[in-house]
């Protein structure tokens, strides 16, 4: 049996460039927010609130959906439910 995690409604964000994309990363973090870091991209949960930040800050924000694998750093419990994981 494989499993495979399920499509979740996220936030593709993107930004002019690494060090912009590093910046827009950091400010996602200083809200322990979770995210799935990546080359040219953040993945995060949707949220209006970090949706008009990001904006604010220059990011290009796009409604996804697909698997998030994210990083949940140092703050983040164990206990929390864990992302749908579908069995095939």
């Amino acid at each position: 049996m494989d499993v495979i995690a399920a499509p979740e409604l996220l936030y593709e964000v993107r930004g002019r460039d690494t060090a912009h994309l590093v910046r827009l990363a950091w400010h996602i973090g200083n809200r322990h927010t979770s995210a799935q870091l990546e080359a040219g991209r953040l993945l995060i949960k949707r949220d209006h609130v970090l949706r008009t930040m990001l904006e604010g800050l220059g990011a290009q924000v796009s409604e996804v959906r697909e698997p998030f694998y994210a990083e949940h750093g140092a703050y983040h419990s164990h206990a929390e439910p864990g992302h749908a994981l579908l069995a095939r």
